[in-house]
């Protein structure tokens, strides 16, 4: 399956943190629903800050960092907040499990927890280079992007106490349903345009990296796995479309972080 989406691929686009909010279709699923890119957010007033509309899978809605908060869109239009002091719009949840992360003004990768103790910050990274953060689907581990002239890297830290870990290279990375495998885009390009990708597989646990896909007349970007596996979206950035396929079988790793 095939979706046709209008664009002109730079590398400047996966390499910015900006990138996270504009650029080429950025496929995911909610619930067995495939969506090109996220769905529109009411538009905000000149004096407001909003971000993006995020899927949470853990309660099944939708969520937008507003104003400095995270609220719940509902079918409505009413905003209802669940958590202050995010002053981020680039964010991600799991609010069955009181837990948020964010990509906050001050270039800080932050995690929020809430509940019935109060709620709490803690610090992943800091750095104009990182952006992008996103929970796992069983919210105990979050992995964010970071830009750099060499190629962009793929870091994840784990919610409770632990230390962030670089899992190497890597663009557009996306979690596997079982939170043990994350996605990702390894490009070949000559500073201004892509010129080759393929899909590759990184273990989190060990950080063993396997070529999962590699298709010599697709560009393959944004990955995506449906719910139950059996599925992969990405982009086709030769031909700016989006591509839906069985999840291939993952082969034998090739070591560890490059």
């Amino acid at each position: 399956m095939r979706w046709s989406f209008p664009f002109a691929l730079l590398l400047l686009v996966l390499i910015s943190p900006a990138a996270s909010q504009a650029g080429p279709p950025d496929p995911f699923w909610a619930e067995t629903t495939l969506w090109p890119r996220a769905p529109e957010a009411p538009a905000p007033s000149p004096r407001e800050r909003a971000g993006p509309l995020r899927w949470d899978p853990s309660v099944g809605g939708w969520f937008q960092a507003l104003n400095g908060m995270l609220v719940q869109v509902h079918p409505d239009g009413r905003a209802v907040p669940v958590l202050e002091d995010v002053q981020g719009v680039d964010v991600d949840l799991r609010a069955a499990q009181g837990v948020a992360v964010s990509r906050e003004p001050d270039h800080r990768i932050v995690l929020h927890r809430w509940g019935g103790d109060g709620s709490s910050r803690r610090v992943l990274a800091e750095g104009p280079g990182f952006f992008a953060p996103r929970l796992s689907p069983d919210g105990r581990q979050v992995l964010f992007s970071e830009s750099r002239p060499g190629g962009g890297h793929v870091w994840v830290a784990p919610v409770d106490d632990g230390e962030a870990r670089d899992l190497g290279q890597g663009y557009g990375p996306a979690w596997t349903p079982d939170s043990r495998h994350i996605l990702v885009a390894r490009l070949r390009h000559d500073g201004e345009r892509i010129l080759a990708s393929g899909l590759w597989t990184l273990d989190v646990a060990s950080g063993a990296a396997s070529l999962l896909l590699d298709d010599p007349a697709v560009i393959e970007l944004e990955p995506a796995v449906s719910p139950d596996g059996r599925r992969l979206a990405y982009v086709d950035g030769a031909a700016g479309e989006v591509v839906v396929r069985e999840m291939p079988a993952a082969p034998a790793t090739d070591g560890g972080t490059p």
